[in-house]
């Protein structure tokens, strides 16, 4: 009967873990049983003292055990440590278990914020380990970059960071952004042409974790408004804007970036083609972006712009206009 007890008591312990992946015996020695029970048992206190002198038996070589009955013991000891407020010591044990299994994982819909958060800073913190371990050549050093997996650890999945934490922590250096919109019209070009649509590419480079540099090409086109169109002639407006810029941002929350910047270049106007009007234009984009999984965000943006150039008189004008898009952001 002692024994079915035994077996039923590390066949729960089995099935409590989330981890999942490891082809392990059950942990039947004393004070890894005693420990656990402890644990199950909501003894914390009593949990750490038992599977703490359950490494310290098999770091003496008193007892061993496997690969996954260490990964049993730190994960409870992570748990326990976690459940008496010490955030350090549960950071540390979660470590451990990351060492022993890579791909260790909690799942963050089942398992309490109070733990997860320190599972979340472990995971920070031991790819910030293995990327200061990775070997350098001593004639061509490397830029050594987190993976595309660990980068969406730590821009989306790390619930500790900050509200205004830096936009880009953990984003990658490169994207490519897609827009999509329409864009409004202002003054007397709005008296003549309807509101128009189009698109826009952006490369974007991070220069560092909170600013960003981005070369931009937009193009819309607007259809004529007013009853005086004369045979023959062109109805549609183009417009074409290629510039530069730089974008900073806020973090609000763990999915959600705040975006703001400020945009420059050529900006080209014409009804019969787009030489019709060259001059410069400056924009001052605003938007939300919302990370949908690592790498990938989509958000809405509008950018208040101006656009200076000669009109048909050879004189300076200025156009205004509200870009209002749809953005697709794809970091690497």
């Amino acid at each position: 009967m002692r024994g079915v007890v035994v077996l039923l008591v590390c066949c729960l312990a089995v099935v409590a873990s989330p981890s999942i992946g490891w082809a392990w015996a059950p942990p039947v020695h004393g004070n890894v049983r005693s420990g656990i029970r402890c644990y199950e048992n909501l003894n914390y206190s009593c949990a750490v003292t038992r599977l703490t002198r359950a490494l310290e038996d098999h770091r003496s070589k008193r007892q061993t055990l496997t690969a996954g009955q260490q990964l049993v013991v730190h994960e409870r000891l992570a748990f326990s440590y976690a459940s008496q407020g010490d955030g350090e010591e549960a950071e540390k044990a979660f470590g451990h278990c990351l060492d022993l299994q890579l791909d260790y994982a909690l799942d963050a819909s089942v398992i309490s914020p109070k733990i997860y958060k320190h599972y979340a800073a472990a995971v920070e913190r031991h790819v910030m380990e293995r990327m200061d371990r990775t070997p350098r050549s001593s004639f061509t050093p490397e830029v050594v970059t987190p993976s595309f997996v660990e980068r969406g650890l730590l821009i989306i999945d790390r619930p500790n960071v900050a509200a205004s934490g830096p936009m880009l922590s953990g984003a990658g250096r490169h994207e490519l952004n897609a827009e999509l919109g329409a864009m409004m019209l202002f003054g007397a070009d709005a008296e003549r042409f309807y509101p128009g649509v189009g698109v826009g590419l952006q490369y974007v480079h991070a220069v560092t974790n909170g600013l960003e540099v981005e070369g931009v090409v937009h193009f819309y086109q607007h259809l004529y408004a007013a009853n005086d169109l004369k045979a023959g002639y062109s109805g549609t407006l183009y417009n074409v804007d290629v510039g530069v810029g730089l974008r900073t941002g806020i973090r609000l929350g763990r999915r959600a970036i705040f975006v703001f910047g400020l945009r420059t270049g050529l900006g080209m106007m014409g009804v019969e083609n787009l030489t019709d009007s060259l001059g410069a234009f400056v924009a001052i984009p605003v938007g939300v972006d919302v990370a949908v999984t690592p790498g990938f965000l989509i958000g809405l943006s509008v950018a208040p712009t101006i656009t200076t150039g000669q009109d048909v008189n050879d004189s300076l004008a200025a156009s205004v206009s509200l870009p209002i898009v749809t953005r697709f952001r794809v970091a690497f």
